[in-house]
């Protein structure tokens, strides 16, 4: 029988656990999801859909409040992962953001490493740092554009504007491989030109 590939309960406020809980039943079956502004769930449900539904290329959690990096850090078990929409989920740290791009176990082909698949993410209204903007350049080979929270950007650079849009609150990366060349040429971000490409995943 057909099965459900994409489902969209954007801004559905009453959404709970309970019903990631039956969201899960679908398991590989769903491949894109939208949880934009459910903000009663919590990393439970996220758990527990996450465990089950391991086919997700896209995922939406922006506005969602009360997850923390514990619902983050299992982004990194979706190994077709390609967009993630974290915007406004305020206790998302550093921490948690390194865990998907990390390279993840693939157990379908024995244990192989692969490299993220990772292309569009948002962070606006989240607590990362400049950090993590270095490690998703740096680890993310497909990655086409990037949200980060303008809190970060102290760079007094006029020259970042030309690698994408400044919102109220956030700045959209459009050139992302323009964007990491630039900030390797400021004395400001040395310390993070030597980040190391992530060797495993720790969570399996």
């Amino acid at each position: 029988a057909p099965r459900l590939h994409y489902l969209s309960l954007r801004q559905c406020n009453n959404i709970t656990n309970a019903a990631l809980r039956s969201i899960a039943n679908l398991g590989n079956s769903l491949q894109e999801l939208c949880l934009d502004g459910c903000r009663e769930i919590t990393d439970d449900g996220v758990k527990v859909l996450l465990n089950s539904c391991t086919n997700i290329q896209s995922i939406d959690l922006s506005h969602c409040d009360k997850i923390t990096d514990n619902s983050v850090r299992l982004l990194a078990f979706l190994p077709v992962l390609r967009e993630a929409y974290l915007a406004d989920c305020y206790n998302i740290t550093d921490d948690s953001i390194h865990e998907i791009v990390r390279v993840t176990c693939d157990n379908a082909n024995g244990g192989e490493r692969i490299s993220s698949k990772l292309e569009q993410i948002s962070l606006s209204y989240t607590k990362v740092t400049l950090k993590t903007a270095f490690t998703l350049l740096n680890s993310c080979p497909n990655l086409t554009s990037m949200t980060l929270p303008m809190s970060m950007l102290t760079l007094k650079q006029p020259q970042i504007r030309r690698f994408g849009d400044y919102g109220i609150s956030d700045f959209f990366v459009g050139n992302v491989s323009a964007f990491r060349d630039f900030l390797y040429t400021l004395p400001e971000c040395n310390e993070f030109n030597n980040i190391p490409q992530p060797e495993r995943c720790d969570y399996w």
